[in-house]
């Protein structure tokens, strides 16, 4: 299986997944991910994702 890199994350937002992760009981961050991953691409497969509001959300108004 392929390895999957995902850059562009802040610090601060990989702080925030990994104390979601803690909170969450989770076996494993990779087991986190996987879910919220697939998750969110069935969502944005639906089309129920606004990309500039979602962009707002997280990277915060530029």
């Amino acid at each position: 299986m392929t390895d999957l890199n995902i850059s562009g994350i802040t610090d601060a937002e990989v702080e925030e997944i990994e104390q979601r992760v803690d909170e969450s009981g989770a076996s494993s961050r990779s087991e986190w991910l996987r879910r919220r991953l697939r998750a969110g691409i069935t969502i944005y497969d639906a089309g129920e994702i606004n990309e500039a509001e979602l962009d707002r959300l997280v990277i915060g108004d530029e």
